[in-house]
C-alpha cells in the first residue's frame, strides 16, 4: 500500500483557514466572516479521510479499528492537552454561571456531544459566545461524530462495489444541502452546530476524493488554475463580508476547487504552498485549539480588573488580539513537537499506553468538572481570590446568587406539549399546532421579537398556569424586526397569507440596546453606556421599528402591541460580573433606558399603537445584585 502524495497547499490552505477563524475570534477589522475558515477544515478532513478508505480498501488495507485509533491519536491528545491546562485559569477566573457552563461542556466534550450542547445554549454569534473557554470544540464533535459513522457505511457500500459509494454519498451529499438549506431558514443554530446539517461539508470534501481524477481529466489546465484564482478571491470575499445563507456553498465550493485543481503548480498552488503559511497548516490544528481558551481568559481577566460599572469588555485591542495569536501560534509549535507528534508515531507510543494517559486526564478533568457543579469550592476560591472576599463574605454571595436566580426565566422557550410553545423559526410544526389550537381554544395570543421575547414567553407561560391558553411565540437571538432578517420574511407571508386569524393579538418585544448610539455611531455595544454623555437615542431606528409592526399588523388586519423595550445594557444579571459588594446598575444608564422607553412610546403613539412601558420594574432584588454585603 503506497501512502498518499503529500500536498503542501493542502496544508496552505489549512494554515489560510486558521487564519481566518483566530481572526474572526480575536474581533479583527475585515474578519467579521471567518468562521467560515471551519467550513475550509471540513470539506479538507472529509477530502483525505475519504482518499485513505479508498485507498486502502483498495490495497484489501482498510480496518476500522486501525482507522478510530488514528483519528484518536490525531484528535485526542491536544485536545486533553488543551482541556487540561484551561482549568486552572477556570478555576480562578470564572464566575458561578460561567463555571458552571464550563463543566457542562467537559462533559459534553468527553462524550463527543459538545456541538449538541451548544446548540441547546444558544448562538454563536451572541455576546456570551465570546466567554465560553471550549465554544470552538462544537466542530471536533461534528468530525468527531462523522468519523463514527462515515467509515462504517463507505466500508460496507465498499464491499460491494466503488459504484455503491460513489453513489451513496451524491446522494447523501444531495440530502445534506437540502437540509442545510432548509434548517438556515427555519432553525439557523441546528444548521450551525449540529452533524445531519454540516455533515455536507465532509462530503463535499469526500465526493471531491471520489471524482478527482475523473475532475482532473476532463477539466483542462488553464482553467482549473482560473477556477483556483476565482475560489481564493470567493473565499477571501466571504471572510471579509459574510452572509450566513450563501457564503457557506459559496466556501465550500471554492474549497473544493482548490483540493481538486491547485495541485499542478499554477498560481493558486504556488500561493498555498508558501512556506510560512504551509508550516502554519502544519500547526493549525493546535492553534485552532489554543487560540480560543487564551482570547477567553483575556477577556475575563480584563473584565476583573476593568471599570467595575460594566459588565464585560468583549473588544480586546489590536495589540492585545496580535500578542494572544501570536501565544497561540508558540503554543501550537511546542504541543506539535512534544504531544502531536510523539502521540501519532506508533512505534513510539503504544496505543494502550496512550489510552492509560488519556483515560488517567480525563478522570481529572471530569472529576474538577463535578465539583464545579456539585460544590462551592470554585466559587469560594474565586470570589476571594477575584473580589477579595472573607469566607463569610463569599458565603453570603453564592447564597445571594442562588436566591436571584434568573434561570426560568432565561431557558428555552416553555412548550407544555398542548398549545403553549415556542419556535425560533416560521416552519411546518408551528403552521400545524397553531392551526389545531385555534381549533380547540379559539383565537390566541401571539409573541415575535429577540431573545427578550423568549423571556416574555416564559413569564406569560408560568402567569398562566392552569388555565385553557394559547400562546405562541416565534424569537430567537439578536432578532429584531427593523432589520427585517430571521423569520421575520416568512412571517409575514405566512400571517398575510391567513394564519393571521389565528391570533387576536401579536406582542411585540425587543432589547432597547440596538437603539442607542455611541461616540462612534455605532449601535448595540458596551461603549454607549461607558461614555453615556456622548451617547444618543436612535431615533431612525426606533421609528424604523415601528413602521415594520404597523405594516405587518395591516397586512395581516391583527392588532399589534409593544412590550416595552427590555433594559440591557450590555450586564448579565445572571453572570454579575465583573461585580463589586453593592453594585448597582449606574443612574446615567437607567436613564437611558427611560429615555429610550419614551421615544419608543412616542413614536408607537405618533403611529396609533399600544406601548406597554416595563420601564418602571425593578431589574433585580432592590435594583442590586447583592443585599447585607
Amino acid at each position: 500500500m503506497t501512502a498518499l502524495a503529500y500536498r503542501p497547499e493542502i496544508d496552505g490552505l489549512r494554515g489560510l483557514a486558521v487564519l481566518a477563524v483566530v481572526g474572526f475570534h480575536a474581533g479583527l477589522q475585515g474578519m467579521a466572516g471567518g468562521f467560515l475558515g471551519v467550513d475550509i477544515f471540513f470539506v479538507i478532513s472529509g477530502y483525505l479521510i475519504t482518499s485513505i478508505i479508498v485507498r486502502e480498501h483498495a490495497a484489501g488495507a482498510f480496518s476500522l479499528r486501525d482507522f478510530w485509533e488514528r483519528r484518536a491519536r490525531r484528535i485526542l491528545p491536544l485536545l486533553t492537552t488543551v482541556v487540561f491546562a484551561s482549568l486552572v485559569p477556570a478555576w480562578f477566573l470564572l464566575a458561578q454561571q460561567d463555571a458552571e457552563d464550563f463543566a457542562q461542556s467537559l462533559f459534553a466534550i468527553f462524550v463527543f456531544a459538545s456541538n449538541v450542547l451548544f446548540w441547546r445554549e444558544g448562538t454563536y454569534f451572541a455576546t456570551e459566545a465570546e466567554f465560553k473557554p471550549l465554544l470552538h470544540t462544537w466542530s471536533l464533535a461534528v468530525e468527531e461524530q462523522f468519523y463514527l459513522i462515515f467509515p462504517v457505511l463507505c466500508a460496507f457500500a465498499l464491499s460491494r462495489s466503488p459504484k455503491v459509494l460513489r453513489r451513496g454519498i451524491v446522494v447523501a451529499l444531495a440530502i445534506g444541502v437540502a437540509l442545510h438549506w432548509y434548517l438556515a431558514t427555519t432553525d439557523p443554530r441546528a444548521a450551525f452546530y449540529l452533524l445531519p446539517s454540516r455533515g455536507w461539508q465532509l462530503l463535499a470534501g469526500a465526493t471531491c476524493a471520489i471524482y478527482a481524477k475523473s475532475a482532473r481529466a476532463h477539466v483542462p489546465k488553464p482553467v482549473g488554475a482560473v477556477l483556483c484564482i476565482a475560489a481564493l478571491l470567493a473565499i477571501a470575499i466571504a471572510i471579509a463580508r459574510p452572509d450566513n445563507l450563501i457564503m457557506p456553498l459559496t466556501v465550500t465550493l471554492a474549497t473544493c476547487a482548490l483540493v481538486l485543481f491547485a495541485n499542478e503548480r499554477n498560481p493558486a498552488a504556488q500561493l498555498l504552498a508558501w512556506r510560512p503559511l504551509v508550516g502554519l497548516g502544519l500547526i493549525s490544528y493546535g492553534v485552532y485549539l489554543w487560540h480560543v481558551p487564551l482570547l477567553v481568559f483575556a477577556r475575563h481577566v480584563i473584565s476583573l480588573t476593568g471599570d467595575p460599572e460594566l459588565e464585560r469588555s468583549v473588544a480586546l485591542s489590536i495589540p492585545l488580539a496580535l500578542a494572544l495569536g501570536g501565544a497561540s501560534l508558540a503554543l501550537a509549535a511546542v504541543t506539535w513537537r512534544y504531544v502531536e507528534q510523539p502521540a501519532r508515531n506508533r512505534s513510539a507510543v503504544g496505543f494502550g499506553r496512550l489510552a492509560v494517559v488519556l483515560a488517567g486526564a480525563w478522570a481529572i478533568i471530569l472529576a474538577v468538572a463535578a465539583t464545579i457543579m456539585a460544590t462551592p469550592w470554585q466559587q469560594r476560591t474565586h470570589l476571594q481570590l477575584t473580589r477579595g472576599f472573607d469566607p463569610a463574605q463569599s458565603e453570603a454571595f453564592i447564597r445571594g446568587m442562588r436566591a436571584n436566580d434568573v434561570q426560568p426565566w432565561t431557558a428555552r422557550m416553555i412548550d407544555d406539549g398542548d398549545c403553549v410553545f415556542g419556535r425560533l423559526s416560521v416552519d411546518r410544526q408551528f403552521l400545524q399546532r397553531t392551526e389545531a389550537c385555534q381549533e380547540r381554544y379559539g383565537k390566541g395570543v401571539l409573541v415575535i421579537g429577540d431573545s427578550h421575547a423568549e423571556t416574555l414567553h416564559n413569564v406569560l407561560a408560568k402567569a398562566t398556569e392552569g388555565e385553557p391558553r394559547f400562546i405562541a411565540t416565534v424569537a430567537d437571538g439578536g432578532c429584531r424586526i427593523a432589520y427585517q432578517s430571521c423569520f421575520y420574511p416568512e412571517l409575514a407571508r405566512s400571517l398575510a397569507s391567513g394564519i393571521g386569524d389565528r391570533f387576536r393579538l401579536i406582542l411585540y418585544h425587543e432589547a432597547g440596546s440596538n437603539s442607542i448610539l455611541d461616540d462612534q455611531g455605532s449601535t448595540d455595544t458596551q461603549r454607549a453606556f461607558a461614555r453615556s454623555a456622548s451617547a444618543s437615542v436612535y431615533r431612525e431606528a426606533i421609528d424604523q421599528t415601528v413602521d415594520e409592526l404597523a405594516t405587518l399588523s395591516q397586512a395581516t388586519a391583527t392588532p399589534i402591541e409593544m412590550v416595552g423595550i427590555a433594559y440591557e445594557p450590555r450586564i448579565n444579571l445572571a453572570r454579575a460580573q465583573p461585580l463589586v459588594s453593592g453594585w448597582i446598575p449606574r443612574p446615567t444608564v437607567r436613564r437611558q433606558f427611560e429615555d429610550l422607553d419614551r421615544a419608543f412610546r412616542e413614536s408607537a403613539d405618533k403611529a396609533g399603537m399600544a406601548y406597554h412601558s416595563i420601564a418602571g420594574i425593578r431589574l433585580a432584588p432592590s435594583d442590586r445584585i447583592l443585599d447585607d454585603g
